[in-house]
């Protein structure tokens, strides 16, 4: 018989997924802190929510309204029809027969603190607005999670949420005047980028909606921009270069330009390798409509690109100045 080989710790036994809960009926069986604390994350959801607990706490007890609460533990008809089932009972024989149930009824089941009794499993949770940002680590260090969930939290700007209505005002309008996904990507990245998304995070939201729907409104040759990011090295990239990199559809560099910061850029973006003078070729793709990002360019092809009519914005990379003490994540 051949031997099945193990897995190489590069994958992952849980798939991050987003999964859609509206209307939906989705359980949680417990009556303590850890049943309140899965809740709490449901209750910002658009699930019907039904709480099974025999004797729940005050805390827990107080945060009813609008949930479906069974004063017992579900048996295989009060499972019917559940979306998903969270079990939060704190006793493990009870946590493993409901999660023996749910199984055999074919209904994905997480159980707090008992990974391996469940079927999924939830990562940490970064919350702006209609934005989420899910943290995991298959399992194996849920700690570790909730501390980079801590640094990340701390990186995003309250008003990041304001981005997220902006999306949402001007998606219709979008969808209906933009081919392709290129192009609706590449309006989405100028948009959050320019003028309309410092009007949202400012919180003029009015204003930010004008100046989108005004961009949507130009041809997009008219909308073209180089972007000279700087970074010799990947640790000297600023979040704002780094967060141009992912958008750019094109990245432009010469021969030897660094490897780490080259596959900052998403996968499918072209990587154009220029020697000498880059100014035709940059003029050539921002005239197309790209969205480019040129690469530890010189001051004299950002010189000449507002001569033809493209205009650009240099982004200086940070400055090495010795050893800096980055965030401790260490548990």
């Amino acid at each position: 018989m051949r031997r099945m080989s193990t897995l190489p710790s590069s994958q992952r036994r849980y798939l991050p997924i987003s999964y859609d809960v509206a209307g939906r009926r989705v359980a949680v069986v417990g009556n303590g802190a850890a049943a309140l604390a899965k809740l709490e994350i449901l209750l910002a959801t658009q699930a019907r929510l039904t709480l099974f607990a025999p004797a729940p706490r005050l805390d827990l007890a107080t945060r009813l309204a609008g949930v479906e609460w069974v004063a017992s533990y579900p048996d295989g008809t009060d499972l019917a029809g559940i979306a998903l089932l969270f079990l939060a009972t704190e006793d493990e024989a009870e946590d493993r027969r409901l999660a023996d149930l749910a199984r055999s009824l074919g209904i994905p089941v997480n159980v707090v603190d008992r990974p391996l009794l469940g079927s999924f499993a939830m990562p940490s949770i970064v919350e702006r607005g209609p934005l989420t940002v899910a943290i995991a680590s298959d399992g194996t260090a849920p700690v570790l999670a909730q501390r980079v969930r801590g640094l990340i939290d701390a990186l995003l700007p309250a008003g990041l949420a304001n981005l997220g209505e902006l999306a949402r005002a001007v998606r219709a309008n979008v969808l209906a005047r933009l081919p392709g996904n290129a192009a609706r990507r590449r309006f989405w990245w100028r948009t959050f980028d320019g003028s309309a998304g410092a009007a949202a995070l400012s919180g003029d939201l009015e204003r930010a909606r004008s100046l989108a729907l005004r961009d949507l409104d130009a041809p997009e040759h008219a909308r073209a921009k180089v972007f000279f990011v700087e970074a010799s090295e990947a640790d000297l990239l600023t979040l704002r270069g780094q967060r141009l990199l992912l958008c750019a559809d094109t990245i432009v560099h010469d021969p030897g330009a660094p490897a780490d910061v080259l596959a900052i850029g998403r996968r499918d973006a072209a990587r154009l390798p220029a020697g000498g003078d880059a100014s035709p070729l940059l003029i050539r793709l921002a005239r197309s409509g790209r969205q480019i990002v040129r690469l530890n360019g010189p001051q004299e092809e950002a010189n000449a690109l507002p001569r033809a009519g493209i205009d650009c914005e240099v982004v200086p990379g940070a400055t090495a100045v010795g050893p800096l003490a980055s965030p401790s994540i260490a548990a």
